[in-house]
């Protein structure tokens, strides 16, 4: 499962020489949101972000792991599954509130 913590301003260097952010990029973030993303000097600062972890699907992922790898996704799902339920709360209770089950390198 993926927990999304907001996070509040992220300051991140505009590196010029390495073009970390494209022009178009910029200009857009400019005009869509301004109230929320501005320049101080060398710095972009957006004043609210999600950061999500890139994740592969459980399926996915299950489909090319070595078996090591394959059985703590599954033991780790599991364990979620049984964590959920101890704190008396069902996937089917959440609806499509639920994420979907994925496997983050972390």
């Amino acid at each position: 499962m993926s927990v999304v913590p907001p996070g509040l301003g992220w300051r991140c260097v505009r590196d010029h020489q390495q073009a970390r952010f494209a022009p178009e990029l910029l200009e857009e973030l400019a005009a869509e949101t301004a109230n929320t993303v501005h320049v101080e000097g060398d710095d972009l600062i957006f004043d609210h972000l999600y950061i999500e972890r890139r994740m592969t699907p459980l399926n996915l992922f299950l489909r090319t792991a070595v078996a090591p790898a394959a059985e703590l996704a599954v033991l780790d799902y599991g364990q979620c599954i049984r964590d959920l339920a101890y704190t008396n709360i069902f996937a089917g209770d959440l609806g499509e509130e639920l994420p979907a089950h994925d496997v983050s390198i972390h």
